[in-house]
């Protein structure tokens, strides 16, 4: 399969859009952000008794009518797991292999959140830094400067600016040494466990470096033939073999799998994709040299990037800190990837929660725990804490990434349903809800269930062959929690479609 190697025109575009994980989306219509009713402020389900299938006329009319309009579609034969209940009083509406496993694709991101904003709380800020070994004097540092990253996603340009501003400030003019970027803050792999090859070079695919640097990608233009990337001083070597022509875009992309290598062929008139940075941490610690530069500081030896090993992380814990700023705190952070869909912020959140959480005392026995890495650490933490507020019933499910982009995630769409409602319960339940994209208004669903503006607050999910939509469905006299997940069917448009209805229903029957 060769999807990722040749790209058309309309191949470009949809990119953007087909994961449901990307950049922010922006409108000209301004409206209010707000949705027109609010969740029930005092929740009343206990999540340690069973939840049951309600027997009401009106909620068994209501399934029925949802069982019909998947029997009666031409997505019949797809895998559909339905599941709705009422955080008025805990009672089920409808349960349509609700206890099955299913890929969640992004909705796998309410999960991450909830976990995130429970455990490590709406103020936590991950840290960037520059270190020594030894401290500046007479205006240089002697060796060579760290620059280490603890996660944060928003790490740009300007927070760079900001640490050679307390660079400069301190009279330091000479660095002897070279830039070292530092990524050895999490343990193991940058890239999802079960991830496609073929998501890797795009933006969504970008990998989770503890030192991650304007969201880890770079903007590849195509241009009457010549192609460029941007920002320009990024690290990336760009080879283009198109011809200019004004007919159908046959344009080809390809960035090697474990290089910032990017070829270029074909013929068309102009193209722009945004493409995964394969090493983050250079590109971070290329745009700082640049900017020590600029500002009057020498630096003496070439730059390099420090990988997680068990010397690199001691050697971390015994540098001192010449300069150091603070990202976007949680819940701001919690916004965008709910809101956009962010693959990588979810991706931070997960190793943090392991780094966190998931990392055994020193001096323990659990020789396995030792050497796992952040992210399988992250999701083991996951696991427990969905246990332990009653939202998971099930010992096979299987949390593989934490933003959804991985096949091998495994989840019932109860167990999305009762991780709603115990959001419900926590104490930053307001800021979870209104990370969650707006019907018709904002985020992922923008464009989607305009009928009821401002009624559904929920989460997209889209992968290939994997549709998903789970949130609130606010009525007039209770709020409803659903979970809708389809697998195995490639007619994305149509199945979204059909998941509107379904989720339309919810608040109009």
């Amino acid at each position: 399969m060769r999807r990722s190697i040749f790209l058309s025109v309309i191949l470009a575009f949809c990119t953007a859009f087909l994961f449901g994980c990307g950049a922010a989306e922006h409108s000209s219509n301004a409206v209010p952000q707000q949705p027109i009713a609010v969740i029930d402020a005092i929740p009343a389900v206990d999540l340690t008794k069973p939840l049951v299938v309600s027997t009401q006329p009106d909620d068994v009319e209501l399934a029925r009518s949802i069982e019909a309009i998947i029997s009666d579609s031409a997505i019949r034969n797809a895998r559909w797991g339905v599941f709705v209940a009422s955080l008025k009083d805990g009672r089920v509406l409808i349960d349509r292999d609700a206890q099955m496993l299913f890929t969640p694709a992004s909705t796998m991101k309410l999960i991450t959140s909830a976990a995130g904003l429970d455990m490590l709380g709406p103020d936590f800020r991950w840290s960037t830094k520059l270190q020594t070994t030894s401290p500046p004097a007479a205006g240089r540092v002697s060796g060579n400067l760290y620059l280490y990253g603890q996660g944060s996603p928003d790490l740009n340009t300007a927070g760079l600016e900001r640490l050679v501003d307390q660079v400069r400030r301190q009279g330091i003019t000479t660095i002897g040494g070279g830039i070292v970027a530092d990524a050895s803050h999490f343990r193991g792999d940058l890239l999802g466990q079960g991830w496609s090859w073929e998501d890797l070079q795009w933006y969504y695919g970008a990998p989770a470096s503890p030192l991650s640097f304007n969201s880890n990608f770079v903007t590849l233009n195509v241009t009457e033939g010549e192609a460029a990337v941007s920002p320009r001083t990024a690290p990336v070597r760009v080879t283009s073999e198109v011809e200019y022509g004004s007919g159908p875009n046959t344009i080809g992309v390809k960035r090697e799998l474990s290089s910032d290598n990017i070829r270029v062929w074909g013929q068309g008139p102009a193209m722009s994709v945004r493409v995964a940075m394969a090493d983050p941490a250079m590109h971070a610690a290329s745009s700082l040299q640049e900017l020590l530069r600029g500002r009057g500081v020498a630096v003496g030896e070439p730059m390099s990037v420090r990988a997680w090993s068990p010397f690199a992380e001691r050697e971390a814990g015994n540098r001192d800190d010449v300069a150091a700023i603070e990202g976007q705190s949680l819940a701001e952070a919690v916004r965008g990837l709910n809101k956009n869909s962010v693959n990588l912020t979810a991706e931070l959140v997960l190793r943090t929660l392991g780094r966190e959480f998931g990392r055994p005392p020193e001096g323990g026995n659990n020789r396995r725990a030792s050497v796992r890495g952040d992210d399988a650490a992250g999701a083991a933490v996951i696991k427990r804490w969905l246990a332990e507020k009653g939202a998971s019933l099930q010992e096979n499910e299987t949390i593989a990434d934490g933003s959804g982009l991985s096949r091998l995630n495994l989840i019932t769409p109860e167990t999305l349903g009762r991780t709603l409602i115990y959001a419900s319960q926590m104490p930053t339940a307001g800021i979870y809800r209104d990370s969650l994209p707006i019907a018709g208004m904002d985020g992922t669903l923008r464009g989607r269930l305009t009928s009821v503006r401002g009624r559904i607050l929920a989460k997209t999910g889209s992968i290939y062959l994997v549709n998903s939509l789970a949130g609130y469905a606010l009525r007039e006299d209770e709020t409803l929690v659903f979970a809708i997940i389809v697998n195995n069917e490639p007619r994305r448009g149509d199945v979204n479609a059909l998941i509107d209805q379904i989720a339309s229903l919810l608040v109009t029957n």
